[in-house]
């Protein structure tokens, strides 16, 4: 199926017949097939007449079929998630989708979301064969930041919600800000003892405590809680059941990917009525018994439509190179009732 998808696509880019397409055991190697699938997937190109053979120089596209084969008109932009392996998407990954599809319906662009291999050969060549014009990569991980300068060699790749790097291919927020907007939140209520829940390490999160910190002078360190039991969810709640129940606290900052430990632990500890801030994450807030305060947006509906534009830009004017980066500030808002955005 791949193998006959890339002629076809050959058909509409490259309009040359003559030149030969890949051989047999090219095929092979650039999509992992045995040669019997290869071999397979040619003979019925060759018996629907979109390929013939010339003894010893290979296999070549018909000229009849390249002229009615459609001239690409749209602009073909593949969407990637994460690590490229994410097939099944939870309601922050759906919202980014929503925004991109939101802003490019009306413009002659065609999305392909793709899970993708990004061990690097397979990357590659997964990419060479859905052969897009750009690339929009939803917080790429370390696989794929290291394969994306190497794909910007050919083709321009748009990243989304990375910690800020100066890159002016990417659109993302201030997550530093994001920290420090929550910790003043508190600090104008006349709050201090603020749990800061954490649930995992990563960039994103060291920068969000880091701006907690810079505008919380004083904070007790003791009140950063960081998950370390990761093992399953029934052990982070009994591990933070027993923090909470062991202190006495005036608010709490947590991560939305963490809420349902959270709101599991305000059950069996009856703390009730305190001020809670958090990120929106859509379905972690699905049948909880306490809701968030407010909402940290921290990934405003902002930076999607800003990577889509920039990207289509990118693509009609050939001229254009972005000169940097573009941080999104973030915002505080009353939560907003369950099914709102």
């Amino acid at each position: 199926m791949r193998i006959r998808q890339y002629v076809l696509d050959l058909m509409r880019e490259h309009r040359n017949t003559d030149v030969s397409i890949l051989s047999e055991r090219e095929l092979c190697r650039k999509f992992g097939v045995t040669r019997p699938t290869a071999r397979k997937a040619l003979k019925a190109l060759i018996e629907e007449d979109y390929l013939y053979v010339k003894p010893g120089r290979g296999m070549f596209v018909r000229a009849e079929r390249l002229e009615a084969a459609p001239v690409r008109r749209f602009k073909r932009i593949m969407v990637v998630i994460g690590d490229g392996g994410l097939s099944c998407m939870d309601g922050f990954f759906m919202s980014v989708l929503e925004k991109l599809c939101g802003t490019l319906k009306h413009l002659p662009v065609h999305l392909q979301v793709v899970p993708l291999d990004v061990d690097h050969d397979c990357a590659v060549a997964e990419i060479e064969m859905y052969n897009p014009d750009g690339i929009l990569w939803v917080r790429p991980g370390e696989k794929g930041k290291k394969l994306i300068g190497e794909l910007r060699e050919k083709i321009p790749v748009v990243t989304l919600g990375l910690v800020p790097d100066g890159d002016p291919y990417a659109v993302t927020c201030d997550y530093t800000e994001a920290g420090r907007l929550s910790a003043q939140w508190f600090r104008s209520r006349a709050l201090k003892k603020i749990v800061f829940l954490q649930d995992r390490p990563g960039a994103i999160r060291e920068s969000v405590y880091n701006g907690w910190r810079s505008a919380f002078p004083g904070y007790d360190e003791s009140l950063h809680y960081r998950d370390r039991t990761q093992e399953n969810e029934q052990s982070s709640v009994r591990e933070l059941v027993a923090f909470l129940e062991s202190r006495k606290i005036d608010g709490i900052f947590t991560f939305a990917s963490y809420y349902p430990v959270l709101d599991a632990a305000l059950k069996q500890t009856g703390k009730t009525g305190i001020p809670i801030l958090s990120d929106n994450n859509y379905c972690n807030f699905y049948q909880v018994a306490t809701l968030p305060s407010v909402e940290l947006r921290m990934f405003p509906s902002e930076v999607p439509e800003a990577a889509a534009k920039l990207m289509f830009r990118i693509l009609i004017d050939p001229g254009f190179k972005p000169k940097k980066e573009k941080v999104i500030r973030p915002g505080i808002r009353d939560f907003p009732p369950p099914g709102t955005s």
